[in-house]
């Protein structure tokens, strides 16, 4: 008994390490063009540096029980703006997963998500966040970035766990 709780504690602890060692993908955001009037639609770019030896996952893939799609969510939308359909990875590729034995479509080093958004009100308050997987050979970890924009300027970005 003894022998298996050490195991136990040493697998637990392997485990906190490696996990500690994940970090966050840095986001930034950038709009197509700044100046936009009523009824104007501009794309806005999620452009994330992906830590070294971790993959994100694509916005769209087809995995019955796989990881969670990269997913783009807007808190406030239909308040002075609309966001267009859903967002979409550009340049995501598809890579078989050992962990979830299915071939999702995964960023590495560079992640760029695209979201085309209509404007009623040019100076609407948006605010949303990024829900993502970052994952390496051994594990996964779920992570979230928030952001806020006033028309097209950007007020935060905030990468967090």
């Amino acid at each position: 008994m003894k022998q298996l709780f050490i195991l136990f504690t040493l697998v637990l602890s392997a485990s906190i390490a490696g996990a500690q060692n994940m970090l966050p993908t840095n986001w930034k955001v950038k709009f197509a063009r700044e100046n936009v009037k009523a009824n104007d639609t501009v794309t806005v770019y999620f452009i994330g540096e992906i830590p070294e030896h971790q993959g994100v996952y694509g916005t769209q893939f087809n995995c019955e029980f796989g990881p969670f799609p990269t997913k783009v969510v807007f808190e406030n939308d239909g308040n002075g703006y609309t966001a267009l359909d859903s967002a979409k990875s550009i340049g995501a590729k598809p890579e078989y997963d050992e962990i979830f034995e299915c071939t999702p479509n995964k960023f590495k080093e560079h992640a760029l998500i695209k979201q085309v958004i209509r404007f009623k009100d040019k100076n609407a308050a948006i605010s949303g966040h990024i829900e993502y997987q970052t994952c390496t050979n051994d594990m996964c970890l779920q992570f979230r970035m928030n952001f806020e924009f006033v028309g097209t300027k950007v007020m935060k970005v905030e990468n967090a766990k």
